[in-house]
């Protein structure tokens, strides 16, 4: 996943996964490491993991995915 979705929380390792709406704090074991993508463990493959605007994000917020924009890739 981009490295830019892994945020340090508290000496925590953690990612935002979308559940139903809401994204749900997640605390994951980074892996091996190619330029901008990392491996990690701790998400079932094929979750939803917030890579944009997950700084703004806390346990349990209302989250709503946004149209991919013109170069496939969500806004």
């Amino acid at each position: 996943m981009p490295a830019h979705a892994i945020l340090d929380d508290q000496g925590e390792r953690v990612v935002y996964v979308l559940e139903g709406g809401v994204a749900r704090r997640t605390v994951v074991q980074p892996g091996l490491r190619d330029g901008e993508w990392v491996e990690i463990v701790g998400v079932a493959v094929g979750a939803s993991v917030v890579v944009s605007g997950n700084t703004y994000l806390s346990d349990g917020a209302a989250v709503t995915v946004a149209a991919p924009a013109a170069g496939g890739e969500p806004s």
